[in-house]
């Protein structure tokens, strides 16, 4: 897991191991405006949402062209970016299209818990 802001934006990667993105299976969320992100109420994610969210599936399909679009909702339980705070959310029913036919191709459901900390930005890590 990992939090970086840039500005008001934020980035949120949610991942399989520590491989760098190209690696690995994993959301990206992105939030443009942080400071607007309600609490416990379902957040609408897509172009024209106020949160995107990008799907790689690059452990498992290693070098395949990849375009999906995701539709549905996020309920952040807590955000904060500063060491120490709490990063929490769900997401029941996302629904998974492919993006270039439009078809859907299935359902996430799931969700994260962690504590932000702060490390070396942009570190690459060793699974062991």
């Amino acid at each position: 897991f990992a939090v970086e802001t840039i500005g008001d934006r934020a980035l949120i990667r949610v991942q399989k191991g520590g491989r760098a993105n190209g690696e690995t299976d994993g959301l990206l969320i992105d939030i443009p405006d942080r400071a607007e992100l309600p609490l416990g109420t379902p957040v609408p994610i897509g172009a024209d949402g106020p949160l995107r969210v990008a799907l790689s599936v690059l452990g498992r399909c290693p070098g395949s062209p990849q375009s999906f679009r995701l539709e549905g909702a996020l309920t952040f339980e807590a955000f904060g970016v500063e060491v120490g705070d709490r990063v929490a959310a769900a997401f029941e029913g996302l629904e998974v299209f492919d993006g270039r036919t439009g078809a859907r191709l299935g359902l996430l459901r799931g969700g994260f818990d962690f504590r932000v900390a702060k490390g070396s930005t942009r570190q690459r890590y060793v699974d062991l």
